[in-house]
């Protein structure tokens, strides 16, 4: 009997069901980011794999997102609750890679054929050599509001897919 009562205390203070809020769910996703879980890489991979990159500029361009996972920072500021729907407003700071990117599309405006070869055909090689130094390089942080949105389902709490702007903003790559 006393041992009944202790699992049962323990169960009441810890808790023997998944009893996740919103908030909690929100930071398991960053957590996610921050670790390198398995899935987020996977997912990246996936990304990277569709792209026309040599396999040298799909390695850097892995490290560059793996290192903005690591330095993603996030603050939850409010979490709504509204029956089986909640929304968690969430404060995030990644690394301004649309910057980098917005700084590449005026030099390209500037000087649309430097990244010609010596037949003027454009070299994607050099492109990217280009744009993977310079996002390397970046230094320059950018804040975003998140409103990340979560459905409770048979009492569990699940964060809904995230959206094109959501993925972008994690990736610094909003515009």
């Amino acid at each position: 009997m006393k041992k009944l009562l202790s699992i049962f205390l323990f169960c009441l203070l810890v808790g023997c069901t998944n009893n996740n809020t919103p908030k909690e769910e929100v930071e398991a996703l960053f957590y996610k980011f921050n670790s390198l879980d398995t899935e987020v890489i996977s997912q990246l991979d996936n990304a990277i794999n569709n792209t026309n990159m040599n396999d040298t500029h799909k390695k850097r361009y892995k490290d560059i997102f793996i290192k903005q996972y690591k330095n993603l920072k996030h603050n939850i500021k409010e979490e709504n609750i509204i029956n089986t729907n909640a929304i968690v407003i969430t404060e995030i700071e990644v690394y301004d890679l649309n910057y980098v990117r917005k700084n590449l599309d005026m030099y390209l405006d500037e000087d649309p054929d430097i990244f010609d070869d010596s037949q003027g055909v454009f070299n994607d090689d050099d492109y990217w050599d280009y744009k993977l130094t310079k996002m390397e390089s970046t230094t320059k942080r950018v804040k975003y509001i998140l409103e990340l949105s979560l459905t409770r389902i048979d009492g569990i709490w699940i964060l809904d897919n995230l959206i094109d702007s959501e993925r972008k903003k994690i990736h610094g790559l909003y515009n």
